[in-house]
């Protein structure tokens, strides 16, 4: 308990350290996410002005519906390889950016954190996307256990009420989830070595990875806690949020300020663990 506290207290404070490249980083992520969001929303209320079917469909409208899978589906499709395209887009942006502040939180002054940034992120970006074509191979592995644990309550004719179904398929989907976890662990500690090593083989650091989490399990209570901490924010923006009107100009600001404020809860979670994880793995 006291090295997992210590962990996230290190990390907090290798994160403070260099605060402004993690603002900086967080930045141009909303800016993206903006942009995004915002031709995303422009092209859907295109398509709503030109084919009214769309907001009936909205409502429930089957019939409607049936209109706009007709006459608006290649107009969607081209919506969907769009967001397929934005998500290959920000994959391949993670792997500078963590490759990037694994180095910059790697050393040890300040003044150079965004150097050593930009020439981190660059020179990993290689090793970390071959690292992610390998653990494809753990993570199906640990996907198809949850699968095979969660499916059969689901499908399985039963007089159960449908939350005594769901949780026996939740606790079933257990072992798979913990498989999950240590998959993750792994590839995290594997990220770690290859950012500050990029020239050691991809599939060496993934099983050097798994290595490390058996020999360090506080990886996993590590990595487990501050993915709990970034779902309780979210949730508990969710519980503060759902079911109250923001129709107004206040309200929106308000909502948009909230929403933020738990983004950026959430962002600064991630680098916490990625700095904890560095201070675990990255010797």
């Amino acid at each position: 308990m006291r090295q997992l506290a210590a962990l996230i207290a290190g990390g907090a404070r290798d994160v403070a350290r260099i605060w402004r490249v993690v603002a900086a980083l967080y930045a141009v992520q909303v800016a993206a996410a903006c942009a995004i969001g915002f031709a995303t929303a422009m092209v859907v209320a295109h398509t709503a002005g030109v084919y009214p079917a769309v907001a009936a469909a909205a409502r429930g409208d089957a019939y409607a519906a049936l209109q706009v899978a007709r006459t608006v589906g290649p107009a969607l499709a081209g919506v969907v390889w769009a967001a397929v395209g934005v998500a290959a887009l920000y994959l391949a942006a993670s792997w500078f950016a963590i490759g990037g502040l694994i180095c910059a939180l790697a050393g040890r002054d300040a003044a150079g954190a965004a150097a050593r940034f930009g020439t981190g992120g660059a020179r990993a970006f290689g090793p970390l996307a071959r690292l992610w074509l390998w653990s494809l191979v753990p993570y199906a592995v640990a996907a198809a256990a949850i699968a095979a644990g969660a499916i059969p309550p689901l499908v399985e004719p039963s007089a159960q009420p449908l939350a005594a179904i769901v949780l026996r398929a939740a606790l079933r989907a257990l072992p798979g989830a913990a498989a999950w976890l240590i998959v993750r662990a792994a590839a995290d500690a594997a990220r770690v070595r290859l950012a500050l090593a990029p020239t050691t083989a991809a599939w060496r650091a993934l099983a050097g990875g798994f290595a490390a989490v058996i020999r360090r399990p506080v990886a996993i209570a590590h990595l487990l806690l501050m993915q709990l901490v970034g779902a309780a924010a979210l949730v508990a923006y969710i519980a503060a949020t759902g079911g109250t009107s923001w129709t107004a100009a206040g309200g929106a600001i308000a909502l948009f300020a909230a929403r933020q404020a738990v983004s950026a809860l959430r962002f600064a979670a991630r680098a916490t663990t990625l700095a904890g994880q560095l201070r675990l793995f990255g010797h």
